[in-house]
């Protein structure tokens, strides 16, 4: 369901490989330099853990903290006139090579995945996660041996990748992913925020989009004489 448009204070954190961060503060101070309240951001506990040995535990490296992690403050926790935001990160780690990194806090809009969907089309949505969108159709089309370029990509968890644009799977748009640079659109679940439920890539092409002429032939071959040869060079 649609929710309502919100506007908030979000920070992204790195880490080393095996530990968390600790803690992050976020202040909120006033126009006259009062402190107006203080808020601990922590990563949510993951909905979903490794089988663990009975003997030897969970594998130390079982979750990878290198990548950045967006921590969110809705606008109705903010404190009313707050206009400053300062950050103030602690390492808590006992590793000495961890190391820890913190970008500068944004305010953004929140908005429904299927209002961010219609923005920019067509949409290329993995077929793993095809069955969440039974109702959208703006995909990119694939006619007379040529695919479309899509402008957004929603892929399952493990990131950008999948069967539609790998070319070892016969990936109909691998060359999206070779052609283009993918940033991340930050997305969450309502009311449940340690569960990755895929991700929403906004696609950026160094080349124009599409900027090509094509011309058809058609020929006919007898399925008794079999396929022709392959027409391009073999990679």
């Amino acid at each position: 369901e649609p929710v309502r448009q919100q506007r908030g204070v979000v920070a992204g954190a790195g880490a080393d490989f095996q530990h968390p961060v600790s803690v992050a503060h976020v202040e909120c101070f006033a126009a006259a330099g009062r402190s107006l309240g203080v808020r601990e951001l922590h990563d949510p506990p993951p909905t979903e853990l490794p089988f663990e040995d009975p003997r030897h535990g969970r594998p130390l490296d079982w979750r990878d903290f290198r990548a950045w992690r967006l921590h969110n403050i809705d606008a109705r926790d903010l404190p009313r006139g707050a206009d400053r935001v300062r950050i103030l990160a602690e390492d808590r780690t006992t590793d000495a090579q961890g190391w820890l990194s913190v970008s500068g806090p944004v305010v953004r809009d929140v908005v429904p995945l299927r209002q961010a969907l219609d923005v920019q089309q067509p949409v290329l949505i993995d077929w793993t996660m095809s069955f969440l969108f039974p109702c959208r159709d703006s995909y990119p089309q694939v006619a007379g041996g040529v695919a479309s370029s899509p402008r957004l990509m929603v892929t399952p968890p493990p990131g950008d990748w999948g069967m539609a644009v790998d070319p070892d799977w016969g990936g109909v748009f691998a060359g999206a992913t070779m052609q283009s640079r993918r940033i991340e659109v930050p997305t969450r679940l309502r009311d449940a925020p340690g569960h990755t439920w895929g991700h929403l890539y906004a696609v950026n092409y160094g080349i124009q989009r599409d900027a090509y002429t094509t011309t058809r032939h058609r020929d006919l071959i007898s399925g008794t004489r079999g396929d022709p040869p392959y027409p391009f060079e073999e990679h």
